[in-house]
């Protein structure tokens, strides 16, 4: 992922990130990390403005009628879940977990709050006030492809600052609202890693 990423820059693709590399990488993911704040407030107001709905036709139905609704009337009950969802294609949407690491040969286990929004099948989590001469875990990348996943992640190798190193793993995508997965990671220092995401 690295390697394509500095094939587009014209940089010599190493799959290493130098200092300035990284820099680029976190202006890069800037307008992204922009873009999911903005899409989660607004489904959070998407989603208190449905639940206000929903409690003023519970309680609409509460009131006894005088008389029974016309036949032809449609119960009003399975509208507001269809007419509120927003179109989602595959796996795009928001997703929420967590990623678990053993420790590896030069570090403690490790355990990520993940929160990434997907689009076109991709997304990644960049981990707040990572940069140049922050050490550990910098991001983390889901590919999804049908119901294989491809988890990266991006981390400074032995606390060297500058230098960076991706280790993968393979994960599963269960067709709805849930991705895990659990396995060694390749370049991962020895780590063993599971991964679990769910749709919201």
């Amino acid at each position: 992922m690295i390697a394509a990423w500095q094939k587009t820059h014209n940089d010599p693709p190493t799959g290493y990130l130098t200092g300035p590399q990284s820099q680029a990488l976190l202006r890069d993911a800037a307008p992204a990390i922009g873009r999911f704040d903005e899409e989660t407030k607004k489904l959070e107001e998407r989603k208190k403005a449905d639940e206000e709905k929903a409690k003023a036709e519970a309680a609409a139905r509460a009131v006894p009628a005088p008389m029974p609704p016309p036949a032809a009337a449609p119960p009003p009950t399975a509208q507001p879940s269809v007419a509120s969802s927003a179109p989602r294609s595959g796996s795009d949407g928001s997703w929420h977990g967590t990623m678990h690491c053993t420790p590896s040969r030069n570090g403690g286990e490790i355990t990520i709050p993940l929160s990434i929004n997907v689009s076109g099948g991709t997304g990644t989590w960049v981990r707040p006030g990572s940069g140049p001469g922050t050490m550990g875990n910098q991001a983390v990348t889901i590919r999804i492809n049908g119901q294989q996943v491809s988890v990266a992640r991006v981390f400074v190798p032995n606390n060297q600052p500058g230098l960076m190193q991706t280790a993968t793993m393979p994960a599963r995508y269960d067709g709805a609202s849930t991705i895990t997965g659990s396995g060694p990671e390749a370049s991962g220092g020895g780590r063993t890693c599971q991964i679990s995401l769910s749709r919201q």
